[in-house]
């Protein structure tokens, strides 16, 4: 009985930690593997302005998981098909959207120059 409660304790501590970890990251943008560029250039500017930010690769979710996982299927997509997510510090998320939108601004201002 005592190891039953043990577990129990462990489980909801484990619960706790990863519900604490993923609540401290928020995804702003995703992207297919093609377009994941353009993820990694907000991410660099706003790692410039001092915004804690990563992106994160998620081929699982682009991928069929039955016999993919295992190797037994051929994925002819390669890193085109996984998704990548831009994530940000819940502390930064207002900063960053801000940020990202003084970005795309700029983006649309250079391209337009550049066509004139």
């Amino acid at each position: 009985m005592e190891t039953l409660l043990v577990l129990a304790g462990v489980a909801v501590i484990i619960a706790l930690a990863v519900g604490i970890s993923k609540s401290r990251w928020k995804t702003i943008a995703t992207a297919k593997g093609g377009q994941a560029e353009e993820l990694e250039m907000k991410n660099a500017y706003l790692k410039s302005q001092h915004v804690r930010s990563r992106v994160k690769s998620d081929g699982a979710a682009a991928a069929p998981a039955a016999g993919f996982a295992a190797g037994t299927i051929a994925d002819n997509r390669g890193a085109d098909s996984m998704l990548f997510r831009l994530e940000v510090s819940s502390k930064d998320l207002e900063k960053a959207e801000s940020l990202l939108d003084q970005f795309e601004r700029e983006r649309r201002a250079d391209e337009e120059h550049l066509h004139i």
